[in-house]
């Protein structure tokens, strides 16, 4: 519309359970997938005269189910995980100095997430109980690129 580009995108993703195949653990009725949700937009506004750009991206991870094998009582049993939900957005502004050079400046992970919290419970050397790094945190950013076609 105009200067204004949006888009929205919505993805429902299974993620294969391995330890639903395994036939030790057919009574425990475990799903061959579990399900997450992801939303995401990217908004852009340009100004033409100034040969500006101004674009942010947002993404909703929603939490992400999992299983695990784990011990209660010196037995093996499966549980159920869950990975927290969180929030990612980008902004980035970009202005065309000449014909074949862009300038582009913004920051990386707005909200600057680090860790998601995890279900996952303790007890191994390959654990992944409590936070999980997703990231290295907010960062910021400067380009200049040089773009040549010849034609």
């Amino acid at each position: 519309w105009k200067q204004l580009q949006a888009t929205v995108g919505f993805s429902y993703i299974g993620r294969y359970n391995s330890l639903s195949a395994d036939k030790q653990y057919k009574n425990d009725n475990l799903p061959a997938f579990v399900w997450g949700t992801e939303i995401n937009s990217n908004i852009m506004y340009t100004c033409k005269k100034a040969g500006t750009s101004f674009s942010l991206f947002y993404k909703y991870t929603g939490k992400r189910p999992g299983y695990q094998l784990t011990q209660v009582n010196n037995k093996e049993v499966v549980q159920l995980t869950k990975m927290s939900d969180f929030n990612w957005a980008d902004f980035t502004v970009s202005n065309n100095i000449i014909k074949y050079l862009t300038l582009s400046c913004g920051v990386k992970n707005i909200f600057n997430v680090n860790d998601v919290s995890n279900t996952s419970s303790s007890g191994g050397i390959h654990s992944s109980a409590g936070a999980v790094q997703v990231s290295y945190g907010r960062s910021y950013f400067f380009s200049l690129a040089f773009q040549w076609n010849r034609k």
